[in-house]
């Protein structure tokens, strides 16, 4: 049996003793296995009502995401409560855990409590910022070659409010289309990961 505790090291064991509430294991050898991508990706995700959240977050982490923010949707900020919240979170964290279990990630992403828009923008860690939606004036072929750390936000398939646009342009993010078509929100996440990894990470 494998066994991995958030660092880059694989531990091999086997069982010695198991029951119905306890699982007894000896290591017999760890290895040092490093699935990263060198490419750092923070994706803030607008929140949605349905299962495409668990979809987001657990293929974004099988696609090499490095952390993982919900932001608030403006139409659902009035019941996300705190007791609903903390639900989600739990059950988040365990999908980013079965994740890299899955896709053999010995690292965990990091996924942050819910932040509203205005938060999350002022997070400045000297990321390449971006916002995808469908009219944006750039692609990802036109961003210079030298990033390794990008922070990039998806948001509905009905795109940002100009509120939001504007803010978020003010910010120092840039505005990059996926396409002509319009994209659910689990195939944009999907497809710019695979896109940002194929340019600057391990694909």
């Amino acid at each position: 049996m494998k066994l991995f505790n958030n660092n880059n090291y694989i531990f091999l064991t086997i069982i010695q003793f198991i029951s119905k509430d306890l699982i007894i294991l000896k290591i017999i050898n760890s290895i040092n296995e490093n699935n990263e991508s060198k490419l750092y990706l923070h994706l803030g995700q607008i929140i949605s009502k349905n299962k495409n959240m668990d979809m987001i977050i657990q293929k974004s982490v099988e696609l090499g995401i490095s952390k993982i923010t919900p932001i608030f949707n403006n139409l659902l900020k009035n019941i996300l409560n705190k007791e609903y919240l903390s639900k989600k979170m739990k059950h988040w964290k365990e999908i980013v855990i079965s994740a890299c279990q899955q896709c053999e990630r010995n690292i965990i992403p990091e996924i942050n409590e819910p932040q509203f828009l205005k938060q999350w923008i002022k997070e400045d860690q000297k990321e390449k910022k971006i916002f995808f939606e469908k009219n944006g004036n750039y692609t990802i072929k036109n961003l210079d070659k030298n990033i390794n750390k990008i922070k990039f936000l998806i948001g509905s398939e009905y795109g940002f409010s100009e509120k939001d646009r504007i803010r978020l342009l003010n910010s120092g993010f840039i505005n990059l289309s996926l396409g002509p078509r319009t994209l659910r929100m689990e195939t944009a996440v999907i497809s710019s990961i695979s896109c940002l990894q194929l340019k600057f990470g391990d694909f």
